[in-house]
């Protein structure tokens, strides 16, 4: 049983006072300092984009808002890789003339 007049549920957290859950909104925002990727995130999702395309996905679980990035860098740059791989092998099929 929940007390009435409780500000927030001891079993599961749900705050219900709206001023609290407002004040918690806030400071999750002003708190959440993973939005952004860091330099060596780039340098990953470049490198090794199929194991941090998987790595954002679960940050996006986790709901982390950086995940949502990687995985968009991770799919942008396994693209990008594999155009320049396909213009390789094209070039290489047709070897010097």
């Amino acid at each position: 049983m929940i007390v009435a007049t409780a500000a927030k549920c001891r079993y599961c957290g749900e705050i219900f006072d709206p001023k609290l859950k407002r004040k918690a909104k806030a400071s999750r925002r002003s708190s959440d300092d993973d939005a952004d990727m860091s330099t060596m995130d780039y340098v990953a999702c470049c490198l090794c984009s199929g194991i941090t395309c998987i790595i954002g996905i679960v940050y996006m679980i986790q709901g982390k808002r950086r995940g949502l990035k990687m995985v968009g860098v991770s799919l942008a740059a396994g693209v990008f890789w594999t155009i320049v791989r396909i213009i390789i092998e094209a070039a290489a099929q047709n070897g010097p003339h």
